[in-house]
């Protein structure tokens, strides 16, 4: 005390209720079963940039989680975990300030998400047969097996027939394979492979708590949003690192 009485004279505390000292030293001061926020006031602190508008998509799915998906106990964990503290400040959401959600790469989800649909890109094979019509033919249905330690007699290492085409598709809908193994555009493309991609190829949100600075990765569906910041929240005081 007697350092704090060094900055604030006596007399002056002597104005303020017990209450009233500690609601300026350690916040809004409300119940725990009561909302930070409602819809709309959670849409207006949220503030789009470096790759996001105001009206983007993924700013409307979030403010629609925080605002109604989120309980009061998790929107206090969301406060934690952008700002650094679970309590809104004296003056509640308007002394806040805005919190700046800006696109976070997504670019190693992309590639981790291509090599795994590569690496188990089913290979559709034909019997040695005098009739080249696949209906009626026997099939088999391996595994390309892209490893070092993979085995010469598999299947699916045999190279593929010859024809005159400069490509073959192994399979309608997967990207196109040239005649020296590399990849090609025609079939495939960064929208597909996001649609695609599975719930754990995702990464989680991250934040500048200190400029309240929250990097959102553009997850298509409000769902895995909902998924992954629960993750993120619920998590966030078992790792401080920097980005």
């Amino acid at each position: 005390m007697t350092g704090f009485r060094d900055v604030v004279p006596h007399e002056a505390m002597e104005l303020f209720e017990v209450n009233e000292v500690l609601g300026q030293l350690c916040g809004d001061d409300r119940s725990e079963n009561e909302p930070l926020w409602t819809a709309e006031e959670a849409k207006s602190i949220l503030v789009g940039d470096h790759g996001y508008q105001n009206d983007s998509a993924q700013l409307s799915m979030l403010s629609n989680i925080i605002a109604n998906r989120l309980t009061p106990k998790e929107q206090r964990a969301f406060l934690l975990f952008c700002t650094g503290c679970p309590r809104l400040p004296p003056g509640g959401l308007s002394a806040l300030g805005a919190i700046t959600v800006v696109k976070r790469s997504n670019a190693f989800d992309v590639a981790r998400s291509l090599a795994r649909q590569t690496l188990s890109t089913p290979i559709i094979q034909q019997q040695e047969g005098d009739d080249d019509d696949l209906e009626g033919s026997p099939l088999t249905l391996a595994m390309r097996d892209r490893s070092p330690e993979g085995d010469g007699d598999d299947p699916a290492e045999d190279p593929p027939p010859e024809d005159s085409g400069s490509s073959t598709t192994d399979v309608e809908g997967q990207s196109d394979l040239t005649q020296n193994g590399a990849m090609t555009n025609s079939s495939i493309c960064q929208d597909d492979i996001t649609q695609n991609m599975l719930s754990t190829d995702w990464s989680l949100p991250s934040v500048n708590t200190c400029f309240k600075y929250l990097k959102l990765p553009p997850y298509p569906e409000e769902e895995l949003m909902y998924e992954k910041l629960l993750l993120a929240i619920n998590h966030c005081t078992e790792s401080f690192e920097l980005s």
